[in-house]
């Protein structure tokens, strides 16, 4: 039987300055211990972003000033004079920009945008020690972009993608795409939860915070203290029914989901909450984004 009904608010605030690149962000907590009739609220706020480039060295993105932190390594024609042109004559050729020019945190979600003219095949770009494949460049663009999940401390290698690999790069910018860090409810919170009579988590709501800076789509998890999402991911990196829980100007609500993999489906249900809870937010990127994500926990019999 359902006795009472507890709210935690995580109202998160992602304060960018004007220009949208830096760091993670970052996330402290306060909280109201609830009534005796057993309501209780924590707020976090969260703080991401700098206004610093992640590219230190601004000829390594523009080409203008010098020479560069680009090296070949086997690319038959490459020249870093004015822009970044490399013509392929084998897949599989590359060239690189090391970590210090380009470093990334593994477990953060990066962006990386660019220029790219007179395309012909493909291009693949990896981390610097070429063990993560950020994605493949199959088009020409203006600020095209990949996005992706550190796994690496940085640097890029760009491969040709066919023996006939050609192309001209330029105006390359690395920021951080606003991700909440994981970020732990209070201890004190989900001792309370366990306390005397077992507690569930009944249902996740996210709405743009009232009076703020609108945020765009972005997903949310919800970890146990084994490292499960609440919210049915299957792998950990990948929302399910977090996904695209925070929206421009739509409150939102979803509910616990369990993913059986014998089965290969998902099934909804209500988690006792018997240990520690951590909350993440990936794919937020409006500068000064606010929005705010209610945990409703339900509590049991004995």
């Amino acid at each position: 039987m359902k006795r009472s009904i507890i709210f935690l608010s995580l109202i998160a605030f992602i304060l960018f300055p004007a220009i949208s690149f830096g760091a993670a962000g970052t996330c402290s907590a306060t909280d109201t211990k609830g009534s005796p009739a057993g309501v209780a609220k924590v707020t976090f706020t969260c703080t991401g972003g700098t206004a610093t480039e992640l590219m230190p060295t601004a000829i390594d993105r523009t080409f203008t000033g010098g020479g560069t932190a680009w090296a070949n390594v086997d690319i038959n024609a490459f020249d870093e004079t004015t822009d970044l042109t490399i013509t392929a004559t084998a897949s599989g050729q590359y060239c690189t920009l090391p970590v210090a020019s380009a470093p990334t945190t593994a477990g953060v979600r990066y962006r990386v945008t660019y220029d790219l003219a007179n395309l012909v095949s493909t291009w693949v770009l990896q981390s610097f020690d070429g063990t993560q494949t950020i994605g493949t460049i199959s088009a020409t663009a203006t600020q095209g972009y990949l996005e992706w999940v550190a796994t690496t401390t940085g640097g890029f290698r760009i491969v040709a993608g066919g023996n006939t690999s050609s192309g001209d790069f330029d105006n390359f910018t690395l920021s951080n795409t606003g991700t909440v860090p994981e970020t732990a409810v209070p201890t004190w919170f989900t001792n309370y939860l366990a306390k005397e009579k077992p507690y569930y988590l009944y249902r996740v709501e996210a709405r743009p915070t009232s009076g703020g800076t609108a945020p765009d789509a972005a997903s949310v998890f919800l970890f146990d203290a084994n490292g499960m999402d609440l919210l049915g991911s299957e792998d950990g990196t990948t929302a399910y029914s977090g996904l695209n829980l925070i929206h421009a100007t739509l409150p939102r609500a979803t509910v616990p989901n369990l993913y059986l993999p014998r089965a290969g489906s998902h099934l909804n249900y209500f988690p006792e909450i018997a240990g520690t809870l951590s909350m993440k937010v990936i794919d937020q990127s409006t500068a000064s984004a606010d929005f705010t994500i209610d945990l409703i926990f339900v509590e049991g019999d004995n």
